[in-house]
């Protein structure tokens, strides 16, 4: 484009037109759309968009109207000096003038009514789904730098607009001439974005929201070390954690937790954690407490950027079990711990590790409580052989139990009865009035009459026999007897008769042979007696077999 000088000044053409109120911006003078006063329009000659001294200039009258009268022959560029809370809504006019040209209606708009500034403003968010959108839930990120990249080379660059992001993470770039711009940021160390780096028309009056997401690129593991109980490798209601175990990152899959491998303990119950973990696909491994086994693989997990893998639970059992129960006294012999029969305290039971019979020295011993319970605790898996050291008079009436422990398993109610291996037999010695060798009512027992269990059935009282000597009404007991087959027989008194035959009662182990009456009548009250056979007698439904 010429420079003109004045001397040039000849040819001439006229320009005017009208400074107007663009109220809405559309670079159009519309009806009712009045002139702006006091505004300088001037010709840039030398197009450098500033009014230089010598640059014919005009200030719009009071309608809005500007004159530039005479002007040489050129093209010109037609400025305007902006003023504060405006902002130019038509192209900057370029003319053509001829020599006597006369061009009107060169209008130019201004808009009062829309901020010639715009602005851009947003979140930066924690975006932990990474879809690059703020979800509920999703919080803002505190203290990240933005800024616009007006030379658009990746980097902050001195002069360009910079903030900072807020406590909830919220940011503005204010007071923004129209312009494209691009919103980058300065990336915090382990945090990756995930939304591009948005682009963004700035215009007139505009203000741009843009939320920006970022993830933590790195990830974290967490769940619960718990005692797996019933074996399944699930966390069922009612199974605990365990604590204080050593769980750790397995980085180079030898199995042993090496320096430099992230290590974690769990807490009182059983949680645990690992943060700030890289992109990677980690083994999860423990080192075991002694006494426990694992029920649940190796985890194998992968860590993306932001993940946060939860529920991780890793199940361990103890990998010794327990047997428990009761030595009872089993009265009845039926090999069954029935209601009314009572525990055996002091007896020694072991587990018969060799299986030869005998408790030797490292077999586990345990003694019954005083109702009769045993246990034997923190066995490791195997099967196992429970015997007894047979309590004197006593014999087993339940067979040897065999037992498989398995890890964490606790068996209950293995329960071994005994019973006692003697017997007894009492009855009453009475005063057969009637001689009919039935005790009847009426008849009284007699005292001090001496009877015997004749060992050798010599019908002598012999030494090493067992006597006894009834008491005042009659009774008699033999007791802790071994099983065998007894004759009883009584030493006579003078002025007495027999009138039942001598007992012959068959002790089994734990019998309690009753009713075993023996019948004798006084020969002065008498003087004849008539013998029946003798009788074997056994046990009837009056026994009681038991322990004594």
């Amino acid at each position: 484009m010429a420079t003109l000088t004045a001397s040039q000044f000849n040819s001439t053409g006229n320009i005017s037109g009208l400074k107007f109120n663009d109220i809405n911006a559309n670079g159009r003078l519309d009806p009712n759309e009045s002139g702006l006063p006091n505004f300088t329009i001037y010709l840039d000659i030398n197009n450098n968009g500033s009014l230089d001294f010598n640059e014919p200039a005009n200030i719009t009258n009071n309608f809005g109207g500007y004159l530039f009268n005479n002007v040489p022959a050129n093209t010109y560029v037609i400025r305007e000096i902006q003023q504060p809370g405006f902002f130019q809504t038509t192209p900057t006019p370029t003319v053509n003038v001829t020599p006597g040209s006369n061009l009107t209606n060169i209008n130019i708009g201004n808009s009062e009514n829309v901020n010639n500034r715009g602005s851009i403003s947003g979140i930066k968010f924690n975006d932990t789904n990474t879809n690059g959108r703020l979800d509920p839930g999703e919080n803002g990120l505190q203290d990240i730098t933005l800024y616009l990249d007006l030379n658009q080379n990746g980097f902050f660059d001195e002069g360009e607009p910079p903030t900072i992001t807020g406590v909830n993470g919220e940011y503005s770039f204010r007071d923004l001439p129209p312009n494209t711009y691009i919103l980058r940021e300065v990336s915090p160390p382990d945090f990756d974005q995930t939304t591009p780096d948005p682009i963004l028309n700035v215009t007139p009056g505009s203000n741009l929201t843009v939320n920006i997401g970022n993830v933590s690129n790195r990830g974290e593991i967490s769940g619960i070390k718990f005692n797996d109980t019933n074996t399944n490798g699930r966390l069922d209601p009612g199974e605990n954690g365990l604590q204080d175990i050593t769980l750790y990152l397995d980085l180079n899959q030898n199995g042993f937790l090496d320096q430099g491998e992230p290590p974690t303990i769990t807490g009182i119950n059983g949680e645990y954690s690992f943060r700030d973990l890289p992109p990677n696909t980690y083994i999860l491994r423990e080192i075991s407490p002694p006494g426990f086994a694992t029920t649940t693989p190796d985890p194998i997990l992968n860590v993306t950027p932001g993940s946060n893998i939860t529920n991780i639970n890793i199940s361990n059992v103890n990998n010794r079990g327990q047997i428990s129960g009761t030595k009872f006294n089993d009265t009845n012999t039926n090999g069954i711990f029935d209601p009314g029969e009572l525990g055996l305290s002091d007896i020694t039971l072991y587990l018969d590790l060799n299986q030869n019979g005998f408790l030797d020295e490292g077999e586990p011993p345990t003694i019954t409580g005083v109702n009769g319970e045993y246990s034997f605790l923190d066995l490791p898996p195997n099967t196992y052989t429970i015997r007894e050291n047979q309590a004197p008079n006593f014999d087993q009436t339940t067979p040897d139990p065999i037992i498989n422990v398995t890890p964490g398993s606790n068996i209950t109610d293995v329960n071994i009865g005994n019973v006692s291996n003697r017997g007894q037999i009492n009855g009453i010695k009475f005063n057969d009035g009637n001689a009919n060798g039935i005790l009847d009512l009426g008849e009284n027992g007699l005292d001090n009459f001496t009877l015997y269990l004749d060992l050798n059935n010599n019908s002598l009282l012999d030494i090493g026999e067992p006597a006894t000597i009834t008491d005042e009404f009659g009774f008699y007991s033999f007791e802790d007897l071994p099983p065998n087959t007894y004759t009883i027989r009584e030493v006579q008194k003078f002025g007495f008769s027999q009138t039942t035959a001598d007992p012959v009662v068959d002790v089994t182990p734990g019998s309690d042979i009753n009713n075993v009456n023996i019948g004798n009548f006084s020969e002065f009250l008498f003087n004849s007696l008539t013998a029946e056979a003798s009788p074997i007698v056994a046990t009837d439904n009056s026994s009681n077999l038991g322990f004594f």
